[in-house]
């Protein structure tokens, strides 16, 4: 990635987000409405290809540019992040084992696709589907009752897991366009934060796909996600809580030096105990950005350590971003408590990382099998 190309999409992203995203933010929050116009303005800057390969028509950059744009998204609408880390997030999986009118879809901004992976019965356990795929013939039929798929009924394509159809194994992935008869958005989405972002229940009702929506091998679904799927995932995540975490120390600044204690001729900045607790949010975010740095740099060099730090960094961050969230919240006392000011927001949707599976707990015995010499699963 070239130091230009780097600065001509981050330009452009920083003007979308300025002239559309950041002024929506409230309204998509409050409404709960999906982002539609902002994906479309993302689209129109061609930052829906960004990770597609070039000779699909994509941008062809790699994990550290999409982490760049997915922070700077967060920290302006949460929702318009996560429905955009979805997509990057299935996308390698496409570019990998799609067909090549769906990739150069998604390499041309327009398609917009996701991952439909945990289950109802298994729940934030995305390695365990309990949904099926039962030969028919010249077709393939799915059965499922997936429990959270973000941007349901508005992605284009489902990158879908299912048992596999005839061979033993944990998983089999599949292309499943959204608009198949006999699937079904169980109700619109009304979460805590990240209001926007159409993450409901999907039920496949005898959905016929053809065998050739099938993403790799019969079986081989679970590799798949594990190798292709799971680090952009993590790593986005952490880039997500990132960005939420910068926002958050902004407005706590902006606090800080703008509140006057008139009595004492003073602002809060002035006063050594905030300055105190600013710091330690400051620092921890940079704690996280510097975590984040390393997990990139061990992925882009094959160090021996990356698929521990993949593991580590989503827990890192989204933890750190929980702390910092309420930290912000305590020092900026009754004002963070105001809707107008912007910090109750970012603190609701920052809660979300902790139980996006795979949930902190999850990481943290995936860390510590790999730590222990134990099987991941």
């Amino acid at each position: 990635m070239s130091t230009r190309a780097a600065q001509d999409y981050l330009a452009a992203l920083d003007s979308v987000i300025e002239s559309t995203i950041a002024p929506r933010a409230t309204d998509v929050d409050r409404s709960g409405a999906f982002p539609r116009s902002n994906l479309e303005a993302l689209a129109k800057e061609r930052l829906l290809g960004l990770v597609s390969a070039k000779d699909a028509g994509g941008g062809g950059h790699g994990l550290a540019a999409a982490t760049e744009v997915i922070e700077r998204l967060a920290g302006a609408c949460g929702s318009t992040a996560m429905v955009l880390l979805m997509h990057y997030s299935a996308t390698p999986v496409i570019e990998a084992y799609g067909n090549a009118e769906v990739r150069g879809a998604i390499a041309r901004d327009e398609h917009l696709t996701t991952l439909a992976f945990s289950e109802a019965g298994s729940r934030s356990h995305f390695w365990a589907p309990l949904s099926t795929a039962a030969d028919g013939g010249g077709q393939v039929r799915l059965d499922a009752q997936k429990s959270w798929v973000t941007s349901a009924g508005e992605a284009d394509s489902y990158v879908w897991s299912s048992r596999p159809l005839s061979v033993e194994g944990p998983m089999t992935l599949w292309l499943v366009p959204s608009r198949s008869a006999g699937l079904t958005v169980r109700g619109a989405f009304d979460g805590l934060g990240l209001r926007g972002n159409a993450s409901s229940p999907v039920t496949a009702e005898g959905v016929q796909v053809g065998h050739d929506t099938m993403l790799g091998a019969d079986g081989a679904g679970l590799d798949i996600a594990l190798q292709l799927v799971l680090p952009h995932f993590l790593v986005l995540n952490a880039a997500f809580s990132l960005g939420l975490m910068e926002a958050l120390v902004a407005k706590a600044a902006e606090h800080l030096t703008r509140t006057r204690l008139e009595h004492l001729g003073q602002t809060l900045a002035q006063q050594q105990p905030h300055r105190a607790r600013f710091a330690q949010l400051r620092i921890r975010t940079d704690e996280v950005r510097a975590f984040l740095r390393d997990t990139l740099a061990a992925l882009d060099t094959g160090r021996e350590d990356a698929t521990l730090r993949v593991l580590e960094i989503k827990a890192v961050a989204g933890e750190a971003a929980s702390d910092v969230a309420d930290g912000v919240m305590r020092l900026c006392g009754g004002s963070a408590f105001r809707k107008e000011f912007g910090v109750e927001r970012l603190f609701r949707d920052a809660l979300a990382a902790r139980v996006m599976a795979p949930t902190t707990e999850a990481l943290h015995d995936f860390v510590g099998r790999a730590t222990l010499g134990l099987p991941l699963l």
